[in-house]
């Protein structure tokens, strides 16, 4: 079988080798390099766990339609897809969302705070401010 004369190839600034290293990468950063990873990946994706080895190792690159099952479980492979892709259109909403979370668990914890301390009428009541003005009705 030959392969068809386009399309066979990545385009010139994508090294192949270098994919399969960034993916591998990823891949260990969100699984690790162990057997259980190994499992997970042929799990996610449908694929032989020898294959999956080589994904880990950097050694081949995750064809295509595996390459989209690991994208849709791993936000470190995604990302290694989007900066392959010259996309950084698509930081900036996840960005917001990390933010939000952040802001999210931040309000928890001033609310716990809060039952804890009591309530916080005036800046002398703020632990370890004593300089803040507050207007507790904000």
């Amino acid at each position: 079988m030959s392969f068809p004369k386009k399309g066979n190839k990545l385009p010139d600034d994508v090294c192949a080798e270098s994919l399969a290293a960034q993916i591998a990468t990823a891949l260990k950063r969100d699984l690790g390099h162990t057997h259980a990873a190994v499992k997970t990946l042929s799990a996610w994706t449908g694929a032989h766990e020898r294959t999956a080895k080589q994904w880990l190792s950097g050694r081949i690159c995750p064809r295509g339609d595996h390459l989209v099952r690991l994208a849709r479980h791993s936000d470190e492979v995604f990302e290694v897809i989007r900066r392959s892709a010259h996309r950084p259109d698509f930081e900036i909403p996840r960005k917001f969302e990390q933010v939000r979370s952040l802001l999210v668990e931040l309000l928890k914890l001033v609310e716990r705070s809060r039952e804890t301390w009591g309530g916080w009428d005036n800046a002398e009541d703020l632990p370890g401010c004593p300089n803040l003005t507050v207007d507790a009705h904000a």
